[in-house]
């Protein structure tokens, strides 16, 4: 069902949208689960400071429409306005879901940066032996004590920004 000159829908299910969230939030947290944060916490930081900032162009929006003056009140000596576009339902439902999913995605990106955190206090990346030119990629060698084998991986640094926050990825 859609508006006739807008062509937006007539409703929000904020019920469905809050599950939607809810599923792709516990996948995320699966990911959180196994130590993996990347790129499933970069991406979102991307939309909750999209939601930021949608949020914010709105409210700056409606300060810029006309408003009724209302009331002069001498005493205080001020002069009291209404506004004169309100929000209509989706809009009230839209906040709503946004509002949520604020709140939502908040804690996950907690949490994905507390691993973020503790991984980056915990992994020391020093050269063995001869040191390269270029110290930003070589090879990794992985030692776990309970096999015998030793994993090598080729690495290459990197740091890149995702809105105005800095990562390191390898």
């Amino acid at each position: 069902k859609r508006y006739p000159k807008h062509g937006l829908p007539k409703a929000i299910d904020f019920k469905l949208k809050k599950y939607t969230l809810l599923a792709h939030l516990q996948q995320v947290n699966g990911f959180f689960n196994e130590n993996k944060f990347y790129p499933q916490l970069a991406d979102v930081i991307f939309h909750h400071n999209n939601l930021l900032h949608f949020r914010d162009n709105k409210q700056y929006l409606q300060q810029q429409f006309p408003k009724r003056l209302t009331q002069v009140d001498m005493q205080r000596q001020q002069v009291l306005y209404q506004a004169m576009i309100e929000d209509d339902e989706f809009m009230n439902k839209l906040e709503n879901i946004m509002h949520y999913a604020l709140h939502k995605m908040k804690s996950t990106i907690e949490e994905g940066t507390g691993i973020y955190e503790f991984v980056k206090e915990k992994l020391n990346i020093i050269p063995v032996g001869l040191i390269p030119l270029h110290c930003q990629e070589g090879y990794f060698f992985l030692a776990d004590e309970s096999y015998s084998d030793t994993r090598v991986y080729q690495y290459r640094l990197s740091i890149f920004y995702k809105h105005d926050e800095r990562y390191r990825s390898i």
